[in-house]
């Protein structure tokens, strides 16, 4: 999780399965109603709601595109 001024960014780095990232960000939501998601993978990811996706590459390339 990140906190950038009053931004809340909950960040799931997933190895495999992304799409199981959905179930672990309705948990946190339900705390942090307001909070920002992302989702950083290896692989192609589909069905997230209102999951911001990022491939593995581009992040360690530019890490700030989590804030973007």
């Amino acid at each position: 999780m990140l906190n950038k001024g009053r931004r809340i960014i909950a960040v799931e780095v997933k190895s495999s399965y992304p799409d199981k990232a959905q179930t672990a960000f309705n948990v946190f939501d339900k705390r942090y109603k307001n909070a920002e998601k992302v989702v950083v993978s290896l692989k192609k990811m589909k069905n997230l709601t209102d999951i911001k996706c990022l491939d593995a590459e581009q992040f360690f390339l530019d890490p700030e595109k989590i804030f973007s």
